[in-house]
């Protein structure tokens, strides 16, 4: 058959399809909704006010999770196009995607928002308002981090083009990109640090905050600009530049 389809508001949905074109499951106000599809084009999973609802595709063109006031959704998607996760006021989303095109997480005032991305084109997780956010890349084109109002942000990146952080008004915000071409990190709060090996150009841009720190190895340019209080730059190789609108000794 071409579509599949079970709407149910009890307490456990399944919604099981196999080699169809299109398989949704929807569930609110229930504990459990869950929704499997293989070898399909489309499978779409939505859950308000429930407790766990959880999607999983494998060689499909697109997979979506949808969980709004719940406290786990979670979207896992192999050999496929495009893998999304959507989660708001939650404790938990998580996303993982390999072998993918793109693979996006999105989290608003939650707990805890983890995207992870191995040998894809593009890896994005935002976070605003929440505990933790963690972006993980490998070997893939572009990762991107972006963490407002929240205590700590990591962007991780290993062997790839471009690996950008961004953290406003928080604690830590840390990037680490070895044997990329660009890795940028901006932070206006009390602790911005920028670690680059074996690339092109590292950057660190610090405003109004108690420390900057950039370190860059073997590269082409490394730049450091603070406005405030403590800048340090170091570099082993071509050029260190350090720019100051206030009163610096170097």
């Amino acid at each position: 058959t071409n579509t599949s389809q079970n709407k149910e508001t009890s307490n456990a949905i399944q919604n099981v399809d196999n080699n169809n074109h299109t398989s949704q499951n929807v569930d609110n106000n229930n504990h459990t909704s869950q929704n499997v599809d293989n070898n399909n084009h489309t499978s779409q999973n939505v859950d308000n006010n429930n407790h766990t609802s959880q999607n999983v595709d494998n060689n499909n063109h697109t997979s979506q999770n949808v969980d709004n006031n719940n406290h786990t959704s979670q979207n896992v998607d192999n050999n496929n196009h495009t893998s999304q996760n959507v989660d708001n006021n939650n404790h938990t989303s998580q996303n993982v995607d390999n072998n993918n095109h793109t693979s996006q997480n999105v989290d608003n005032n939650n707990h805890t928002s983890q995207n992870v991305d191995n040998n894809n084109h593009t890896s994005q997780n935002v976070d605003n308002n929440n505990h933790t956010s963690q972006n993980v890349d490998n070997n893939n084109h572009t990762s991107q981090n972006v963490d407002n109002n929240n205590h700590t942000s990591q962007n991780v990146d290993n062997n790839n083009h471009t690996s950008q952080n961004v953290d406003n008004n928080n604690h830590t915000s840390q990037n680490v990109d070895n044997n990329n071409h660009t890795s940028q990190n901006v932070d206006n709060n009390h602790t911005s640090q920028n670690v680059d090996n074996n690339n092109h150009t590292s950057q660190n841009v610090d405003n109004n905050n108690h420390t900057s720190q950039n370190v860059d190895n073997n590269n082409h340019t490394s730049q450091n600009v603070n406005n405030n209080y403590i800048i340090q730059n170091k570099d082993n190789t071509q050029t260190s530049e350090c720019i100051r609108q206030v009163q610096v000794r170097m």
